[in-house]
């Protein structure tokens, strides 16, 4: 049994899934960085690490979004 490549509504939507959960950690960052003030060194860690994977999930996303953009799948052979 072999599984079908993605459509291109289903990769959009994971696309889409990404950004958001990468604005939801510079989010995220941001307001622990307020809650966590009084432990300086707590909070510019946290804002780090959530900076980091939020910068990094948008890159995958961008990624994503050029590569689907780019392809072109009329040349892929429908079995």
């Amino acid at each position: 049994m072999t599984s079908r490549p993605p459509t291109a509504r289903a990769t959009w939507t994971r696309i889409a899934l990404l950004a958001l959960i990468a604005g939801a950690l510079a989010a995220l960052g941001l307001v622990g960085q307020r809650v966590f003030e009084s432990a300086d060194g707590f909070a510019a860690l946290f804002l780090a690490i959530t900076s980091t994977l939020s910068v990094v999930l948008a890159l995958v996303a961008i990624i994503g979004a050029v590569r689907l953009l780019t392809t072109d799948r009329r040349s892929t052979p429908v079995k």
